[in-house]
């Protein structure tokens, strides 16, 4: 019964400790992986088996079902890692890979690596549109932390500027970033050159007196930017 769930699942260890693929007891602990009754027993022993004989898709499913049932954001954010890694370089889904790092990003999109990886995949995908709508909504995550939600901003920005050719999307998001940092040189430079791309001349002369405020301007770059700011 339920209650000897447990004891079942440490008896099956102990078999596999011996015979590491032992058919009835892989089969007994998966059907307990995919139970109510202890799920992350059965996967903790069920993860050590197939890690070691290199049997990566069930050992996907088993690191899914830990995922669901583990509440801590940290261990939550290795296993997603781990689900990208076997998928991408074990089983040669770089879809699927890219899918777990959506979920991690979308998790915690403070983690530099995760941010990495998911753009890299995002680029042989050609996945830009789900990572800007993954990036959006980490934006509301983050408010409580405005200088990370400032640097995703700006990549945002970056992203429909580069990879997406979206001018109007990439100035929207870094106006966005100047709501949070009205003095943010990245943004305000941005903007000077979309502006000036697209020929719009007001705007370009609100930007270019806002630069002129920066801190970190050089004399020279003062005086080009008086000089543009008068023609």
């Amino acid at each position: 019964n339920l209650a000897d769930v447990p004891r079942a699942v440490e008896i099956y260890r102990e078999i596999l400790e011996t015979i590491p693929d032992h058919a009835p007891s892989i089969g007994a602990l998966t059907a307990i992986l995919r139970g109510d009754g202890a799920p992350l027993a059965a996967a903790a022993v069920l993860e050590s088996v197939y890690s070691a004989a290199g049997s990566f898709e069930p050992l996907v499913e088993v690191l899914e079902v830990q995922v669901r049932h583990t509440e801590d954001v940290p261990a939550k954010l290795e296993l997603l890692q781990r689900i990208a890694d076997v998928n991408e370089s074990a089983l040669d889904r770089p879809e699927a890979a890219f899918d777990a790092m959506a979920r991690a990003v979308a998790l915690d999109p403070r983690v530099e690596e995760n941010l990495g990886n998911f753009e890299r995949l995002a680029e042989a995908l050609s996945r830009w549109d789900t990572v800007v709508a993954v990036y959006d909504a980490a934006v509301g995550v983050l408010a409580d932390d405005p200088y990370r939600q400032v640097e995703l901003l700006l990549r945002v920005g970056q992203i429909h500027e580069v990879q997406r050719a979206d001018a109007d999307a990439a100035i929207a998001r870094y106006r966005a970033v100047l709501d949070v940092d009205a003095s943010n040189a990245s943004a305000l430079r941005a903007l000077d050159r979309l502006y000036e791309a697209l020929e719009q001349w007001p705007q370009v002369a609100e930007v270019l007196r806002r630069e002129l405020t920066l801190s970190d301007l050089s004399p020279d770059d003062a005086v080009a930017l008086r000089y543009r700011l008068g023609q």
